[in-house]
């Protein structure tokens, strides 16, 4: 394998378009990370991310060509991902009202979208935290798609409102007014807590 450490992903992108698999594969080094771990933080389901892992780099290598010379390769492949995960949250909610309409158990695959802090030894305060990761995670459940990933992709990633606009390929007043929107469920949902 050629040195390629050095190389802006720009010079990837270009090489990896011109039929270079070294080069792609460096761009996968470099971000799989990243699909992963935003892949487990909207899905929760470790199998599943691995499943968007695979999707969004295949995907991205079918529609390499289709970058622009001067886009940007990571946050065009957390589009990819982003949107994969949004296709799949659309999927779970429209299964979750089918079986609730049937009269079918809820779906129980549910995940921590907060990692516990460390708590005190004190119990109660043990026990209040876990009553709020609980809220938290059912509010989250309750978003609408979109809204949930703006959210997560904010907060939980620490990206700025213009990348979250620039992965979801919207402007940043949408992105503004779905953090608005998700902000309202939150501290209407967490009123009692905060």
């Amino acid at each position: 394998m050629p040195a390629l450490d050095g190389c802006e992903d720009a010079q990837l992108v270009q090489a990896a378009q011109a039929g270079d698999c070294w080069a792609f594969t460096e761009l996968v080094h470099r971000y799989d990370r990243l699909v992963l771990q935003i892949a487990w933080s909207l899905l929760g389901d470790r199998e599943e991310a691995r499943e968007v892992y695979q999707e969004t780099f295949l995907r991205a290598w079918k529609s390499l060509r289709e970058l622009r010379q001067n886009g940007n390769f990571r946050c065009w492949v957390m589009r990819i991902a982003v949107h994969i995960c949004l296709d799949r949250l659309r999927s779970r909610k429209r299964q979750a009202l089918t079986m609730a309409l049937e009269d079918e158990p809820e779906l129980a695959d549910r995940r921590d979208y907060m990692a516990c802090t460390t708590v005190d030894s004190n119990p109660f305060r043990l026990v209040a935290s876990e009553e709020l990761r609980q809220r938290i995670q059912a509010t989250l459940q309750k978003l609408a798609p979109r809204d949930r990933v703006v959210f997560e992709l904010r907060h939980f990633h620490g990206l700025s409102v213009r990348e979250v606009a620039a992965i979801l390929g919207t402007s940043e007043q949408a992105v503004k007014t779905a953090l608005y929107r998700a902000h309202q469920v939150m501290r209407q949902a967490l009123e009692g807590y905060l």
